[in-house]
């Protein structure tokens, strides 16, 4: 999964490639053409890197503060890339296990059980079968139904696909019990969004490519330090030192347009900046802005309003002591439904990332309120927190942090390489055969490399292969014959 070798440009003969935006999508696209010795220039608006995988200064504790914690998967080979071929290997663990909090026993006083997912040493489908037994929470029936669930879902094809996965549950036998014990905590935090907005090709990409089809797909890619930290200082570093120029704090305002081709951009103090090839990997909701006519009233352009988004909160508590020693917890059947522990900066603390995925449900509500409820639910897991102080809290909400896998998205989500000469599109919006995720960014960001490169004669291939799913997966469940 390493780079490809770099082949270096005439000294001083070409000009830089202009990427507007620096998300996981723009820097993604910056690291790809250096690989290659191709020079690029970053303009990002705001004076920080990273995007929605960014963070934020607390000026009152002096701490960086992630928007909302960020998790990869091993199924995501385009994020592995950027991670090795950066160099940021240790800012990051991985989670060989999946921790389930389940709802209590209304007839116990006992704190509620930590049920364990882990992979048995079986071959890829069989690796996690065991493990789903391990479920308790879920009755022998319940888990039969998802075993079958599973199953038909990894044979799904044809027009099923683009269908509404909350109905398609309905069909096929799935209890209530089994949607909100299973696939609602998997999908709804894997998508940031319910299941009636969910097509059924999103909900088949990430039980086939992440559960089902190799064993180490469904393990955790967590970061263990603030993403300023990755993004903002070490990947940064590496651009710099590999001649990619980075900006911050400087907006552009629009491209430049000149014999129908582009010219360059135009800053927020409009300055041009000349340039051949501008990649923008700006949200979607951008786009049209930075159009001149007759562009921004394309139909691939105008077609992106009709994309909607969704929110995801995360509650961020400090306390003065271990809340817990778990790594991560789902939590079933709970407002908050993930929990990452990450050791406080303070002596003997915990501070905990509470997320809350398709978070329509919390945006209108009082934020002290809803911090207070996702506190009561930890203390109910872990009794012995309730001596533990909470030294402080806080909550942020990204509005507008995924695009809605719905059935019908894909069709409205352009290609990398646009229709016009010299531009093109990157961003977790555009298509990349996966959901509006960080892997979605990357292989975004690495196509339009691919783009760039080839419009100069020098094609490479950036993105790395997909994981093999296991032959008895493949003969099982069909994949690898059809596009998941």
């Amino acid at each position: 999964m390493s780079a490809p070798p770099p082949s270096t440009p005439p000294r001083g003969t070409e000009p830089p490639t202009v990427i507007v935006g620096g998300g996981l999508a723009g820097l993604s696209a910056a690291v790809g053409l250096a690989t290659q010795g191709r020079p690029a220039l970053l303009f990002e608006s705001r004076l920080r890197l990273g995007g929605r995988a960014g963070s934020f200064h607390d000026g009152a504790t002096e701490e960086w503060i992630d928007h909302c914690q960020h998790v990869g998967m091993g199924c995501c080979t385009s994020l592995l890339w950027l991670i090795q071929t950066v160099g940021l290997e240790e800012c990051f663990r991985r989670d060989r296990a999946l921790h389930f909090v389940a709802p209590p026993d209304p007839a116990s006083s006992q704190p509620p059980l930590v049920h364990r997912l882990q992979a048995a040493p079986l071959p890829a489908p069989l690796h996690l079968l065991p493990g789903l037994s391990q479920l308790k929470y879920l009755d022998g029936r319940r888990r039969r139904e998802i075993r079958r669930g599973m199953l038909a879902l990894a044979r799904c094809s044809g027009p099923d696909l683009d269908r509404s996965f909350d109905d398609w549950l309905a069909e096929h036998g799935q209890s209530p019990e089994s949607v909100a014990g299973f696939w609602e905590v998997i999908l709804v935090s894997a998508l940031s969004e319910s299941l009636d907005h969910i097509a059924v090709s999103h909900a088949r990409h990430v039980f086939v490519s992440g559960f089902l089809g190799h064993r180490s797909g469904w393990e955790l890619i967590v970061p263990r330090v603030p993403l300023e930290e990755i993004y903002g200082t070490r990947l940064s570093g590496w651009l710099a030192d590999h001649g990619v120029e980075v900006r911050t704090g400087s907006a552009v305002r629009s491209v430049e347009w000149k014999n129908e081709r582009v010219a360059g951009v135009r800053l927020a103090d409009e300055r041009v900046v000349a340039a051949d090839r501008v990649v923008l990997a700006v949200p979607h909701h951008r786009l049209g802005n930075l159009l001149p006519e007759p562009l921004e009233s394309h139909p691939q352009v105008t077609a992106l309003e009709q994309l909607d988004t969704a929110p995801i909160a995360a509650v961020h508590l400090w306390f003065d002591r271990p809340v817990t020693d778990l790594p991560h917890a789902v939590l079933v059947g709970r407002l908050g439904q993930w929990v990452f522990r990450r050791e406080s900066p303070t002596e003997n603390g915990d501070y905990l990332q509470v997320v809350i995925s398709a978070a329509r449900h919390v945006t209108g509500r009082d934020r002290e309120e809803v911090i207070s409820e996702v506190v009561d639910e930890l203390r109910a897991i872990w009794p012995e927190s309730v001596g533990a102080r909470l030294h402080r809290s806080r909550l942020v909400i990204e509005h507008r942090a995924v695009v809605s896998p719905r059935p019908g998205t894909d069709s409205l989500r352009p290609k990398q390489l646009s229709p016009w000469t010299g531009l093109y599109l990157a961003g977790d919006w555009t298509r990349t055969g996966w959901p509006s995720t960080m892997e979605g960014a990357v292989r975004s960001g690495l196509s339009a490399a691919e783009a760039v490169l080839a419009d100069l004669s020098v094609p490479a291939q950036l993105q790395p292969p997909d994981l093999v799913p296991g032959r008895l997966a493949g003969w099982l469940l069909g994949i690898g014959r059809k596009t998941p």
